[in-house]
């Protein structure tokens, strides 16, 4: 279905983070995205259970994946394409770093959005056609060549045919880590691997990553992935 030139309302929610995404398990099946500048997490199916400190600055997830620490967190936008039963939540920092993305699917619980829209919308900012699911980059822009990439992949892949449980952790601009996620297959050389969290895809940006540190010895494997400025942006480890 072609989304491209409909009629998308979108709001500015409260930021009571915690109390908004403790709900997001009750839309049921959804995509959701996870991105730093280096690295994206993709998966399909329903949100993770969070439970949220007494004073509501923290929420932790349920399987211990993750923790969001609100204090860098700006806004949630939600475009609403109602005629369709779609819509996209977009969570930014404070400098304006998309770090997380829900997209509902046809296999969502419209009922419990339209609740949750109508306890956290403010007022609704524009009403314009436009595209639901923007995409960050272009298919062509991560199916390039990056040595770095290329190296890392073929030394995680020694670990996983040696029958290795490899996993890895990506910190996320929401002052948060996405961590300890296991790989499920072997990584291409473009720096996609499948994970086995709900059937989660990693992807690389070859654009962004600058450099990386292999550190290697018989009992210990750890991989780093850095961007320009040399931050860590994704590590890879066995265990």
């Amino acid at each position: 279905m072609n989304l491209s030139n409909i009629p998308v309302t979108t709001y500015i929610l409260k930021p009571t983070w915690s109390r908004l995404l403790h709900r997001m398990h009750t839309l049921g099946t959804i995509r959701h995205q996870y991105h730093n500048a280096l690295a994206s997490v993709t998966s399909e199916g329903e949100h993770p259970r969070l439970i949220a400190t007494p004073n509501e600055d923290k929420s932790t997830a349920i399987n211990g994946n993750h923790q969001w620490i609100f204090e860098n967190w700006k806004q949630v936008t939600v475009h609403v394409a109602a005629e369709y039963q779609r819509a996209d939540f977009l969570f930014t920092s404070n400098d304006g770093e998309l770090f997380h993305e829900i997209n509902l699917t046809a296999k969502s619980q419209w009922d419990c959005f339209e609740c949750m829209l109508k306890i956290f919308k403010n007022t609704p900012v524009e009403s314009s056609p436009q595209l639901l699911t923007p995409q960050l980059e272009t298919t062509s822009t991560f199916n390039k060549i990056n040595n770095n990439i290329t190296l890392v992949a073929k030394a995680v892949n020694r670990e996983i045919i040696r029958g290795k449980k490899v996993i890895c952790s990506i910190p996320l601009a929401g002052t948060s880590i996405l961590k300890d996620l296991e790989f499920k297959s072997l990584m291409t050389q473009f720096g996609t691997a499948a994970l086995k969290k709900q059937h989660s895809q990693l992807t690389l940006n070859p654009q962004t990553v600058s450099y990386h540190e292999i550190i290697q010895r018989p009992n210990k494997f750890i991989t780093t992935l850095f961007n320009a400025e040399a931050e860590p942006l994704l590590r890879i480890r066995s265990v």
